[in-house]
């Protein structure tokens, strides 16, 4: 688990950047595909569009990492909102994420949550191995919001 107190949205993806080196993701051989799913509200205050700002933060900052390869967000959104209509599925739960992840060609999820309460805000997330759903390693960062 990393633990990181800082105050910027950006430093969950570096925190993920030093999962993905310290355990062989960013060199694994083949490399690996990752899908990055939309980060969840967990204060129920409905602001998606903070969990999808996360989201693209993480996936524009793991295309950096060199052989690392990203599956494209409107497939994954496409069978996510499928899935939701057949299951009625308002969270994606780990072993859902690793089915999703088969279907799309991913072989590692990204799968995170964020709070937000009185001008903080925390950032948590999984990665998820894909063939096993076993929870890789996590990420956690907490912060001031600006």
């Amino acid at each position: 688990m990393c633990k990181v107190k800082l105050s910027s949205l950006p430093w969950l993806a570096v925190a993920l950047l030093l999962f993905c080196v310290d355990s062989g993701i960013a060199i694994a051989k083949p490399p690996p595909t990752i899908a990055v799913m939309p980060f969840r509200d967990l204060t129920g205050k409905a602001k998606p569009h903070i969990g999808e700002a996360i989201r693209e933060v993480v996936a524009s900052d793991l295309k950096s990492l060199s052989g690392v390869r990203i599956v494209e967000r409107g497939s994954l959104d496409k069978i996510i909102k499928e899935m939701r209509l057949q299951t009625h599925l308002k969270e994606v739960e780990d072993n859902t994420a690793a089915k999703l992840g088969k279907v799309v060609g991913a072989s590692v999820m990204v799968i995170g949550a964020y709070q937000e309460e009185s001008g903080q805000l925390r950032l948590t997330a999984r990665f998820v191995r894909v063939e096993t759903s076993e929870v890789m390693g996590s990420a956690k960062v907490d912060g001031n919001i600006k």
